[in-house]
């Protein structure tokens, strides 16, 4: 599983993160993803909910955006863990991964 930081996220792909709610940094992603001609949909495993199952030239990958990884706080790690198969799982959260909250 990849988890990208916001800081990890800017030397990519050359730009910093702005956004301050939830709302507006889970829409980046979608439109990020869009612009890059994905497929996008909302999955569902069990009890389990995915932000983004991206699908593109029939690959799969999945998306959990999340504003904050609490430390002690594992849904958006288990969400992903949960999914029975080996696609891509990628983590995308705005906190510095040096930073513990």
């Amino acid at each position: 599983m990849l988890i990208l930081s916001s800081i990890y996220y800017r030397q990519l792909f050359n730009f910093q993160i702005l956004c301050v709610t939830v709302e507006e940094f889970c829409s980046f992603e979608y439109i990020e993803l869009l612009r890059r001609g994905y497929q996008i949909s909302v999955g569902k495993y069990q009890e389990r909910e995915v932000d983004f199952v991206a699908t593109k030239q029939g690959v799969i990958e999945y998306y959990q955006v999340t504003y904050q990884m609490p430390l002690r706080n594992t849904r958006e790690e288990d969400n992903l863990l949960a999914l029975p198969d080996n696609y891509k799982k990628v983590i995308i959260t705005a906190n510095r991964m040096d930073v513990v909250i």
